[in-house]
């Protein structure tokens, strides 16, 4: 167990940010990506607490989680099923081994990401007038 973590206060943040942008936009309905172990396990309010997940709903701004993990709980699940988000779950840190922020962060990336391997790469052979 990685300890506590601040999910509400941080989608709280997010909802801030987003509401100026949903306002700024005319009502565009917007998306927040949440990167997570997949239990909510931090200080209230709990983020299957409707206080929290309501105004995401309200404005149309979805919440998607990215667990890298092993699970996700029923609370998360709420999140994401009443603002209309998806939650997708990594199968590379299977089996519950706690560590799957330490994994990822021991992940090995190759030096050609960015700019670098947008220059290299080809998309296609044909030419199109």
């Amino acid at each position: 167990n990685m300890g506590n973590n601040y999910m509400a206060q941080a989608l709280q943040s997010a909802y801030t940010i987003m509401k100026d942008e949903h306002d700024a936009h005319q009502g565009q309905p917007g998306v927040v990506i949440l990167v997570t172990d997949g239990m909510a396990n931090g200080p209230p309010p709990e983020i299957d607490d409707r206080f929290l997940w309501k105004p995401f709903q309200m404005d149309e701004i979805r919440i998607v989680t990215l667990n890298i993990g092993y699970d996700i709980d029923s609370r998360m699940k709420t999140l994401v099923s009443e603002t209309g988000g998806k939650a997708f779950i990594s199968s590379d840190c299977a089996g519950g081994s706690g560590d799957a922020f330490q994994y990822s962060s021991q992940t090995f990336f190759s030096s050609d990401v960015g700019d670098n391997a947008i220059e290299d790469m080809v998309t296609s052979q044909e030419t199109v007038l």
